[in-house]
């Protein structure tokens, strides 16, 4: 598969989904005003990630407000690619084992799927298997959030779905995303949700792709601790960043079983995401909202480095055959 031309397709149907939610969105802000709303929200996105960040004995009490349909666009336009990339090498890892692709079928559980990162990380993993003609899927996606991510993360899966039928060098990208079904459903705190499909023989996926903060770490390892009864996956993830290692470690719902351990993640892609980073330096340039605001830093597919970078736990307990 081309990661190049998946690289700039996946980035052009996020400039493209961008666009028609910031339209959408709440307020009658227009022109001027709507850029300024953005950058606003954007920096206070930075401002309650980087206090996150900060290495301290005192735990952060701060996280963004994922409920504010502004925030929710800022952290897609800014961290969506990074979080596709972490799932595709996740799943790609997965996908490479044999019995786990040749299994009848999937159900995954995503909770806190934000903006479907992991549903279209999972569908470029798919695509690229069946481009080497193995037989994989199909997958029932069952997703957790609020609303304000979904929206954006259901408009990038159209416009990528969208252009992938439309492309035949994209033909097995379109032909993974049909085998994906999405079911997209409203997550609050303290709540679990469960829809199972009667697919019996379905390996299932329990997915928490960094969904934790300090403030909200104990609600979160109470419910993947339900989760994990209630699912009973053969398949687990829980990520977060390497600063965050210890919350992490803290919401596993695995426990510390011979077949739960820590997994180096590759970089696969890379670079700036020209499509997305113009979409956001037009819209700041257009209405003259100041150069120095984070609308006009480039967005990038890499891992974050150092502190920053991905630390990932997985769980393995397949069924024998």
């Amino acid at each position: 598969m081309d990661l190049l031309l998946v690289q700039n397709v996946v980035d052009q149907a996020l400039a493209s989904a961008s666009h028609k939610v910031l339209m959408d969105l709440p307020g009658g802000y227009k022109g001027r005003a709507r850029a300024q709303k953005l950058a606003s929200a954007a920096q206070e996105l930075y401002d309650a990630l980087r206090v996150c960040g900060q290495v301290s004995t005192e735990p952060d009490l701060r996280m963004p407000n994922y409920q504010d349909p502004w925030v929710a666009l800022a952290y897609t336009q800014w961290y969506q690619l990074r979080q596709i990339h972490l799932a595709y090498s996740l799943t790609r890892d997965l996908l490479d084992n044999e019995t786990i692709r040749c299994a009848p079928g999937h159900e995954v559980h995503d909770v806190g799927c934000g903006a479907l990162a992991f549903a279209i990380g999972l569908a470029l993993a798919v695509a690229e298997r069946l481009e080497d003609e193995d037989s994989v899927g199909p997958f029932e996606f069952y997703g957790y959030d609020y609303a304000s991510l979904r929206t954006v993360g259901r408009q990038h899966w159209n416009m990528l779905r969208q252009t992938a039928g439309s492309d035949e060098r994209l033909y097995r990208l379109a032909e993974a995303m049909n085998l994906i079904r999405l079911n997209l459903h409203d997550f609050s705190a303290g709540s679990v949700i469960r829809h199972f499909t009667e697919r019996s023989e379905a390996y299932r996926w329990l997915v928490a792709q960094h969904t934790a903060y300090e403030v909200n770490q104990n609600e979160v390892r109470n419910d993947l601790a339900e989760w994990f009864a209630s699912v009973q996956p053969h398949i687990g993830l829980v990520t977060g960043p390497s600063f965050k290692n210890r919350v992490v470690n803290h919401i596993n719902p695995f426990g510390m079983l011979p077949s739960c351990q820590s997994v180096g993640v590759i970089s696969w892609l890379g670079g700036v995401a020209s499509a997305i980073t113009s979409h956001r330096a037009e819209i700041a340039g257009n209405h003259a909202v100041p150069s120095s605001n984070l609308l006009c830093e480039n967005v990038s597919w890499n891992h974050y480095s150092g502190n920053g970078a991905p630390y990932a736990l997985r769980y393995l307990r397949l069924p024998e055959r």
